[in-house]
C-alpha cells in the first residue's frame, strides 16, 4: 500500500536523494494531475495527534521512544543541510509497524544552522498532556509534573531554550 499526497510544488526525486532514513516518510514517486502536483508515499496508519486525541495517556516509555525517533529524523535532515520549517503532532507518522516517520515533502528548506530543540520538546510535551499544547513563546512547563519522572521534566527544561 501507498499514500497519495497533494503537495505545494513539484518534487524532483534526485533533489531529494539526502532524504533516505528510516525516520523520514519515504518519498517514492511525483506525478502531475491535471493542476495538481501528487506525491506518493509509504503508507502509514496514523499521525501523532490522532494518537494524543485518544482519551488513553502515554507512558513515559512510549513518550521516550517517539522522541527518540523525531530526533534521529531532524538530525539527519540538519546533517544533511535541511530543515523543517515547521513540526508539529500532525507531521508525526506511524507505519504500521510502529515506526515514527517525519512528514517533511513540502516543508523544508536548505539551512546551515543547528536546529532548535524547542519544536522536540512541545511534542513531547503534548504527548504528556494528552494534546495540549504549551503556551506559545514560554519554558515548557508542566501542569502536573508530578506524574513524571525528573529526567521527563529536565528533558522539557532543557528542550525549552536549546539546540540539537
Amino acid at each position: 500500500m501507498v499514500t497519495i499526497k497533494e503537495v505545494r510544488s513539484a518534487i524532483d526525486p534526485k533533489d531529494i536523494k539526502w532524504y533516505s532514513h528510516r525516520n523520514l516518510l519515504a518519498f517514492l514517486e511525483s506525478y502531475q494531475f491535471g493542476e495538481k502536483q501528487l506525491a506518493v508515499t509509504e503508507y502509514t496508519v496514523a499521525s501523532l495527534d490522532q494518537i494524543v486525541a485518544a482519551p488513553l495517556p502515554l507512558k513515559e516509555i512510549h513518550i521516550s521512544a517517539v522522541s527518540c525517533q523525531v530526533f534521529e529524523g531532524i538530525r539527519h535532515m540538519s546533517r544533511s543541510g535541511f530543515a523543517l520549517n515547521s513540526l508539529d503532532t500532525s507531521k508525526i507518522l506511524f507505519t504500521p509497524d510502529g515506526c515514527v516517520k517525519i512528514a517533511f515533502l513540502d516543508d523544508y528548506q536548505p539551512s546551515t544552522s543547528t536546529p532548535h530543540a524547542r519544536p522536540l520538546g512541545v511534542i513531547a510535551m503534548e504527548m504528556m498532556q494528552n494534546g495540549v499544547p504549551p503556551d506559545p513563546g514560554h519554558g515548557l512547563i508542566l501542569r502536573h509534573p508530578d506524574k513524571w519522572t525528573p529526567e521527563a521534566a529536565n528533558f522539557l527544561a532543557v528542550a525549552s531554550w536549546s539546540s540539537l
